[in-house]
């Protein structure tokens, strides 16, 4: 047994053929499945090749071969282990999110309505229904305390609360299905004044679907149930909307929400249940 790399290791097993050679590759696989990682039950990830130099094929050629398979069971069990954490770190941010599956759909069918009234492309309406679903995933690897703690977040704790965008835009970027509101994800904080958060941009250097989405998000938040914050009741979060147009929202995008997007949902008599 020789260490090989950081992280790989050849073994030689003389005077053993194929078969055999893969019934040891077996029982080292089934003896990992007793073994579990520290986070929450995940088996160690482990990819074994094995070949054979027998005949025609000598030792180096066979450790290529090997080497080879082994890549390529790295590859698989990457993809497999990338969905595996991701359910993971969804079924987590669903934990600790206060959205039923009812408030999010009357929030999706809310994104629905901005996009008919702004103009939003198939495209641009797919990236906001899924930034709705996916915008707190960055959550789920943070200390539970800070969504659960009713009384006002001290300084770092604030701190730590705003960096689940960055973490949940790497958390976007390594999956293909969701790279593209990585940025949305990412940006969904910052105020049209320039002072909200991670970076402080303003007006419309904020992506439009950001933009949007701060809006559903805010208006949500205020009347669905908070640990610390009080309900409120559908005139005074409109009315907060509006004080905080220009400052902390686009003002457009505010008075399409208050004038097209709340009246459309009453008429679909789906309107967010607030108290």
């Amino acid at each position: 047994v020789a260490r090989i790399g950081g992280d790989e290791f050849a073994i030689i097993l003389p005077r053993v053929n194929a078969e055999q050679a893969q019934l040891v590759k077996n029982r080292i696989l089934e003896r990992l499945k007793a073994r579990v990682n520290f986070m929450e039950g995940f088996a160690i990830s482990l990819s074994i090749g094995v070949e054979t130099a027998i005949n025609e094929i000598t030792l180096d050629q066979a450790f290529k071969k090997a080497d080879d398979e082994m890549y390529k069971e790295k590859m698989i069990g990457s993809t497999r282990l990338k969905k595996q954490i991701f359910g993971l770190l969804e079924k987590r941010m669903m934990l600790r999110d206060w959205m039923s599956p009812i408030r999010l759909k009357l929030i999706q069918d809310a994104a629905k309505a901005f996009a008919y009234y702004v103009g939003l492309s198939e495209k641009e309406l797919k990236d906001l229904l899924t930034l709705s679903k996916y915008h707190d995933i960055g959550n789920s690897i943070l200390d539970e305390h800070i969504f659960t703690c009713a009384n006002k977040l001290a300084e770092q704790e604030l701190q730590i609360m705003r960096s689940h965008v960055e973490a949940g835009r790497r958390i976007c970027s390594c999956y293909p299905s969701l790279t593209d509101i990585s940025d949305y994800l990412y940006y969904h904080h910052e105020w049209w004044n320039g002072t909200g958060y991670p970076i402080g941009i303003e007006g419309k250097k904020i992506p439009l679907i950001a933009r949007i989405f701060s809006i559903i998000d805010a208006f949500e938040a205020m009347t669905g149930e908070r640990p610390y914050q009080t309900t409120k009741k559908l005139d005074e979060a409109i009315a907060e909307l509006k004080e905080k147009s220009g400052t902390q929202f686009d003002p457009i995008l505010v008075q399409v929400f208050c004038d097209k997007v709340l009246p459309a949902m009453e008429h679909k008599n789906e309107t967010l249940q607030v108290n």
